[in-house]
Protein backbone atom coordinates (compact mmCIF):
# COMPACT_ATOMS: atom_id res chain seq x y z
CA UNK A 1 0.00 0.00 0.00
CA UNK A 2 1.20 3.47 -0.77
CA UNK A 3 1.51 4.90 2.75
CA UNK A 4 4.61 6.77 3.89
CA UNK A 5 6.75 5.26 6.65
CA UNK A 6 6.57 8.57 8.51
CA UNK A 7 2.77 8.48 8.55
CA UNK A 8 2.80 4.87 9.74
CA UNK A 9 5.26 5.63 12.56
CA UNK A 10 3.05 8.45 13.85
CA UNK A 11 0.07 6.10 14.21
CA UNK A 12 1.68 3.67 16.62
CA UNK A 13 1.50 -0.08 16.96
CA UNK A 14 -1.99 -0.36 18.48
CA UNK A 15 -3.71 1.60 15.72
CA UNK A 16 -1.66 -0.16 13.05
CA UNK A 17 -2.73 -3.57 14.32
CA UNK A 18 -6.37 -2.48 14.07
CA UNK A 19 -5.86 -1.12 10.56
CA UNK A 20 -4.01 -4.26 9.45
CA UNK A 21 -7.04 -6.36 10.28
CA UNK A 22 -9.57 -4.14 8.48
CA UNK A 23 -7.71 -1.95 6.02
CA UNK A 24 -8.04 -2.63 2.32
CA UNK A 25 -6.13 -0.91 -0.45
CA UNK A 26 -9.26 1.01 -1.45
CA UNK A 27 -10.06 2.24 2.07
CA UNK A 28 -6.71 2.50 3.84
CA UNK A 29 -6.26 6.24 3.25
CA UNK A 30 -9.67 7.01 4.74
CA UNK A 31 -8.98 4.75 7.74
CA UNK A 32 -5.59 6.35 8.35
CA UNK A 33 -7.22 9.78 8.24
CA UNK A 34 -9.65 8.62 10.94
CA UNK A 35 -6.86 6.97 12.97
CA UNK A 36 -4.76 10.15 12.97
CA UNK A 37 -7.54 12.09 14.65
CA UNK A 38 -8.69 9.69 17.36
CA UNK A 39 -7.63 7.27 20.06
CA UNK A 40 -7.14 3.56 19.42
CA UNK A 41 -10.42 2.84 21.24
CA UNK A 42 -12.29 5.33 19.07
CA UNK A 43 -10.73 3.79 15.96
CA UNK A 44 -11.81 0.32 17.07
CA UNK A 45 -15.38 1.51 17.59
CA UNK A 46 -15.36 3.30 14.23
CA UNK A 47 -14.14 0.18 12.44
CA UNK A 48 -16.53 -2.12 14.31
CA UNK A 49 -19.81 -0.40 13.61
CA UNK A 50 -19.26 3.29 13.05
CA UNK A 51 -21.12 4.03 16.29
CA UNK A 52 -18.64 5.87 18.42
CA UNK A 53 -19.93 8.52 20.75
CA UNK A 54 -17.14 10.95 21.69
CA UNK A 55 -18.95 11.99 24.89
CA UNK A 56 -19.38 8.37 25.99
CA UNK A 57 -17.57 6.88 28.97
CA UNK A 58 -15.54 3.71 29.40
CA UNK A 59 -16.06 1.67 32.57
CA UNK A 60 -13.62 -0.96 33.80
CA UNK A 61 -14.91 -3.41 36.41
CA UNK A 62 -13.15 -6.24 38.23
CA UNK A 63 -15.10 -9.33 39.32
CA UNK A 64 -14.28 -12.59 41.07
CA UNK A 65 -14.69 -15.72 38.98
CA UNK A 66 -18.09 -16.41 40.56
CA UNK A 67 -19.28 -12.83 40.12
CA UNK A 68 -18.25 -12.82 36.45
CA UNK A 69 -20.07 -16.11 35.83
CA UNK A 70 -23.25 -14.53 37.22
CA UNK A 71 -22.71 -11.35 35.19
CA UNK A 72 -22.12 -13.41 32.02
CA UNK A 73 -25.35 -15.37 32.61
CA UNK A 74 -27.43 -12.21 33.15
CA UNK A 75 -25.87 -10.32 30.23
CA UNK A 76 -26.60 -13.23 27.87
CA UNK A 77 -30.19 -13.33 29.13
CA UNK A 78 -30.44 -9.64 28.22
CA UNK A 79 -29.08 -10.09 24.70
CA UNK A 80 -25.28 -10.11 24.91
CA UNK A 81 -23.73 -12.61 22.51
CA UNK A 82 -20.82 -14.93 23.33
CA UNK A 83 -17.66 -14.36 21.31
CA UNK A 84 -14.11 -15.71 21.48
CA UNK A 85 -13.01 -12.42 23.08
CA UNK A 86 -15.84 -12.16 25.61
CA UNK A 87 -19.32 -10.78 24.99
CA UNK A 88 -20.61 -8.72 22.10
CA UNK A 89 -23.47 -6.23 22.56
CA UNK A 90 -22.76 -6.11 26.30
CA UNK A 91 -23.40 -2.38 26.53
CA UNK A 92 -26.91 -2.79 25.13
CA UNK A 93 -27.59 -5.76 27.43
CA UNK A 94 -26.40 -3.87 30.50
CA UNK A 95 -28.55 -0.85 29.67
CA UNK A 96 -31.60 -3.14 29.27
CA UNK A 97 -30.90 -4.50 32.73
CA UNK A 98 -30.46 -1.01 34.19
CA UNK A 99 -33.64 0.31 32.54
CA UNK A 100 -35.65 -2.67 33.75
CA UNK A 101 -34.34 -2.28 37.29
CA UNK A 102 -35.44 1.37 37.34
CA UNK A 103 -38.99 0.50 36.28
CA UNK A 104 -39.34 -2.52 38.58
CA UNK A 105 -41.35 -2.28 41.78
CA UNK A 106 -38.95 -1.95 44.70
CA UNK A 107 -39.18 -4.63 47.39
CA UNK A 108 -41.21 -3.79 50.49
CA UNK A 109 -38.90 -3.12 53.44
CA UNK A 110 -39.09 -5.59 56.30
CA UNK A 111 -41.01 -4.30 59.34
CA UNK A 112 -38.84 -3.06 62.18
CA UNK A 113 -38.78 -5.21 65.29
CA UNK A 114 -39.98 -3.52 68.46
CA UNK A 115 -37.57 -3.48 71.39
CA UNK A 116 -38.99 -5.19 74.39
Amino acid sequence: MDVSAERIQRLGWTKLSLLAAYGKKETIDDLIDVAEGCTAHELKMHIRDGKFEPEGRTVVLHFSKEQYALLDQVMRAKGAEPHSRGLLKKEEALMRLVTESLTATPPTPAPKKAKG
